[in-house]
């Protein structure tokens, strides 16, 4: 579903020279009941480098939290998104119809309109946390099942068993 976008050029973050920056899409950053006795931690990891927009992540953020809920209860869990869409992405608007095709060359590297916002993301960097009272393997696989095709960069999960404190 998602297309991997390229980081041929230096990423754009600068707000104070743009007029017309497109807002954040992503609602909330931390979802569920934070809590000292949360035995196992998830975490959904990046396969390549990349950049994934804020449209994604929310995507994933509602599609997980909504799964959770179902399935294991409001108070049993803590989702937290931890990459942040900084990176603000362009695109030069080219003309389509009829008769376009004479006008359509355009500049070379031509600079572009804010469109949206990306985090960039390395290999093996965490995208979301989710800690859980009690390992439920089959509901991550889910999980992983359902949001993989939203990401562009591929995904992986990691497990590790919290000590109590």
């Amino acid at each position: 579903m998602g297309k991997n976008k390229s980081l041929k050029q230096m990423p754009y973050t600068r707000k104070e020279y743009i007029s017309s920056i497109p807002g954040i899409r992503l609602a909330k950053m931390t979802l569920g009941t934070a809590r000292d006795d949360y035995k196992v931690l998830y975490e959904i990891r990046t396969q390549k480098k990349g950049l994934v927009s804020d449209r994604a992540l929310e995507s994933i953020r509602i599609m997980v939290n909504k799964i959770l809920q179902k399935e294991i209860g409001q108070g049993n869990y803590l989702l937290k998104v931890i990459k942040y869409p900084h990176i603000i992405l362009r695109k030069h608007k080219m003309l389509t119809g009829a008769g376009a095709d004479r006008l359509s060359e355009g500049m070379k590297r031509a600079y572009g309109k804010p469109i949206g916002l990306a985090a960039k993301v390395k290999e093996n960097d965490v995208l979301l946390k989710i800690w859980m009272l009690e390992e439920r393997p089959r509901l991550m696989k889910r999980i992983l099942r359902v949001i993989s095709p939203k990401i562009p960069v591929g995904c992986r999960l990691a497990v590790s068993k919290l000590e109590a404190a």
